[in-house]
């Protein structure tokens, strides 16, 4: 009895309506659990160099700002 697959819907004893089943197949977007965990990896690499790259960005402006004000006292 292979229930769905529009093959055999009955077994002896047994009536089971096949008329409105439908044969479920994943589309293309469909991806599985190592798929899942390489785009989180990917994702979260991209973000901390972002974010590693601003904080690099603002110290060295604070570093400058303090350069500047030195050079601005003498």
């Amino acid at each position: 009895m292979e229930v769905g697959l529009g093959k055999e819907c009955e077994k002896t004893g047994l009536y089971i309506d096949c008329r409105r089943d439908k044969i479920v197949k994943p589309n293309s977007e469909y991806f599985s659990s190592q798929m899942w965990a390489k785009e989180r990896e990917e994702t979260t690499l991209y973000i901390q160099c972002r974010v590693r790259a601003w904080f690099s960005r603002r110290r060295a402006a604070a570093l400058r700002k303090l350069r500047d004000d030195k050079d601005a006292e003498l």
